[in-house]
């Protein structure tokens, strides 16, 4: 796991510095990698939406979407998505709790859409991974 989590922090940086958005076409393993996080963060908000849904239930569910039904670019890496998506949920107390002291009365994670809840998680376990 620890291999695949320094590849998505190196295949990020290159995404940031050109990618798409400069006319190049993303090679496929960093489609895959952009996609695993995205899916991650699809679990994450069907695991709100459904608590009682099991992690793998969820993880198989995006993973084994046909090209008529899915609903991400590619089929997304499967050990990168397993490896956002339950290190977001074995973290979840801790990252909401820390994000419980960050944020103002004005702005709570209860009155966030659970959509950006879900991405926030994710996003905050994957930056708390970098940072060791």
């Amino acid at each position: 796991m620890c291999s695949d989590m320094t590849a998505f922090m190196t295949d990020h940086d290159e995404e940031e510095q050109g990618g798409e958005e400069q006319g190049r076409k993303m090679n496929h393993s960093l489609l895959r990698k952009r996609t695993a996080r995205l899916a991650a963060v699809q679990c994450a908000y069907a695991r709100m939406i459904i608590p009682n849904a099991r992690k793998e239930m969820l993880i198989e569910w995006q993973y084994t979407q046909t090209d008529e039904t899915a609903s991400l670019p590619a089929k997304p890496q499967q050990t990168l998505l397993r490896a956002v998506f339950v290190g977001t949920e074995d973290m979840r107390e801790a990252i909401d709790q820390r994000a419980e002291e960050i944020l103002t009365e004005r702005w709570m994670s209860g009155r966030m859409p659970k959509v950006m809840r879900a991405l926030l998680r994710c996003e905050r376990w994957v930056l708390a991974l970098a940072m060791r």
